[in-house]
């Protein structure tokens, strides 16, 4: 009779499935480069072949009259020792989701670590004791061994939670406490059927639901270029930017100024088909983890110091290939791009500052870069800087603090009397100062608050015109501007 325990590895068996499945399909996931997704990377790999060894172990066990007892030994505890490792993985990974603001991992946080490098010393001196007197001193109580090592990381990740002043705390929960919850079943399943192995199960189960987690978090895939959207470029921007060591990084905003004029021509089957292709192409040179879909018809760039791209370099390659026609079921298609450059933190030195250009580059009024490569200086940052103030201030509910009309008189030497006026309107924003009508009344138009404004404008003019009759001040007539906008508003 054969001196090992018979396992059943079917629970094994069907973690290493699922866990396969995962590793594939988790690599076309897009993830900021945050110290916790680093861990989760780790994570995932370390899951994987510890689930490995547990079908490896369980076979080697059960099979053990064809391997000798050194071999048998070193499979085991090598398989014990990626138990602790596991559970430290989990909890590290939990411990920076919690603190999402740290970049790189310190010494002291090392510390609330250390137990497990204690476990990993005390498997170690068992294999050896193993080997030299044939004694099997962790097979008698290390599930206590991993059962409080769950325990202590329990109660550090719930520190680090109360000391979170924020109002939704489920999903740090649900983060911090998935692993050592099934861990505490898998303990007393363990207990009442020893020969059943749950180690990867639960392993495979909550790597599942931290990658749900975060997937829902920074993952918003493009649909139809399978590409990481904007809350992802926002998600990997913030990362960048709020580092304590500054990283220096460089973002093209690529716009594709022809799209609605491709998908009119061609149909959207086609024009979506052509921007897979374009996708691939970004793809290709700058890889999927730099490459992010903002809008409908622009894509963005981001380009790290550790990247060979220049600028200049990266938008050469793209230019040359757009140069070219791109053949899309049959049909010869030509895509014109145009470009704007940003460099963090020599031109923009915020995260606010980048979104904000991002933002307007790209909004609805603006649309395209009219073909030309744009790199972005400190005085085009005013500029838009600007213009954003001059909408908020437009877009205040006491519009009639920043708005004013003067009244210009037409005065006729013939008859030596006012014959009409014309009502101007002015622009007052106590930080900007007096904002000319040539500057305003465009940015009006575009986000169609020339409506408000005009409302405004008809209202203030009649009000005098009451006064002045009232006063029987005479006058023929007054004149004001009125918008083509606003000839389409009913």
């Amino acid at each position: 009779m054969s001196p090992y325990t018979v396992l059943d590895p079917t629970g094994e068996y069907i973690s290493l499935f699922f866990m396969i499945a995962l590793f594939v399909f988790s690599n076309f996931l897009h993830f900021t480069p945050s110290l916790k997704n680093r861990v989760f990377k780790i994570l995932r790999k370390i899951v994987f072949l510890g689930i490995l060894l547990g079908v490896l172990n369980a076979h080697v066990l059960n099979n053990s009259s064809l391997y000798n007892d050194f071999f048998i030994s070193l499979i085991s505890h090598l398989f014990f020792l990626f138990i602790p490792i596991m559970i430290t993985l989990f909890a590290l990974f939990a411990y920076y989701y919690i603190n999402d603001s740290h970049d790189r991992i310190s010494k002291r946080h090392l510390i609330y670590f250390s137990p497990t490098l204690i476990v990993c010393l005390y498997i170690a001196g068992a294999f050896l004791l193993n080997v030299v007197i044939n004694y099997n001193v962790v097979d008698y109580h290390i599930d206590y061994i991993y059962f409080s090592l769950g325990i202590y990381y329990l109660i550090l990740l719930s520190v680090q939670i109360s000391s979170k002043a924020i109002d939704n705390k489920f999903e740090l929960y649900v983060i911090s406490y998935t692993y050592s919850i099934l861990m505490i079943i898998a303990f007393i399943t363990y207990n009442i059927l020893p020969k059943v192995l749950l180690s990867g199960s639960i392993a495979t189960l909550s790597t599942m639901i931290l990658l749900f987690f975060l997937q829902t978090r920074e993952n918003t895939l493009d649909t139809v270029t399978n590409l990481p959207g904007r809350h992802s470029l926002n998600s990997t921007l913030l990362y960048y930017t709020k580092k304590s060591t500054v990283q220096e990084i460089g973002i093209i905003l690529i716009s594709v100024s022809n799209l609605s004029e491709i998908n009119d021509k061609f149909g959207y089957t086609v024009g979506d088909a052509l921007l897979r292709r374009f996708s691939d192409f970004l793809t290709k040179h700058f890889s999927r983890k730099n490459t992010f879909r903002y809008t409908n018809t622009e894509f963005v760039i981001v380009l790290t110091e550790e990247e060979q791209h220049s600028y200049r370099s990266a938008i050469e390659v793209i230019e040359k290939r757009v140069k070219e026609s791109w053949i899309v079921n049959g049909d010869s298609i030509d895509i014109d791009c145009s470009f704007a450059t940003m460099e963090y933190p020599s031109k923009l030195k915020s995260y606010e500052d980048i979104i904000t250009v991002l933002d307007f580059y790209t909004s609805k009024s603006k649309n395209v870069l009219d073909k030309e490569t744009l790199y972005i200086s400190d005085s085009i940052l005013a500029g838009i800087k600007k213009r954003n103030a001059i909408i908020q201030e437009l877009r205040k509910n006491a519009l009639e603090d920043t708005v004013s009309i003067e009244y210009q008189p037409i005065y006729s030497l013939q008859t030596t009397k006012v014959v009409s006026i014309e009502a101007l309107m002015r622009l007052n924003i106590p930080i900007l100062g007096s904002i000319s009508p040539d500057e305003f009344i465009p940015i009006a138009e575009e986000t169609y608050l020339i409506l408000k404004l005009g409302k405004l404008l008809f209202a203030k003019a009649c009000n005098l015109i009451s006064k002045l009759e009232a006063n029987k001040i005479a006058f023929d007539k007054m004149s004001i501007n009125i918008s083509s906008i606003q000839l389409f508003d009913e």
